[in-house]
């Protein structure tokens, strides 16, 4: 258990980061199974370009 802990506190703002860029790359995109999102939260409206 603490090595996870480890690891997840090491890393927070690097997966933090991945999940920004899957979330952002998904917006304007066609549904996929993996990425569908059937309410799209308004705070990444302002990624739209």
């Amino acid at each position: 258990m603490k090595k996870i802990k480890m690891f997840l506190t090491k890393y927070a703002g690097t997966l933090a980061a991945i999940a920004l860029m899957v979330s952002v790359s998904s917006l304007d995109s066609a549904c996929y199974v993996m990425y569908h999102q059937p309410h799209v939260p308004a705070a990444l409206d302002q990624y739209i370009i």
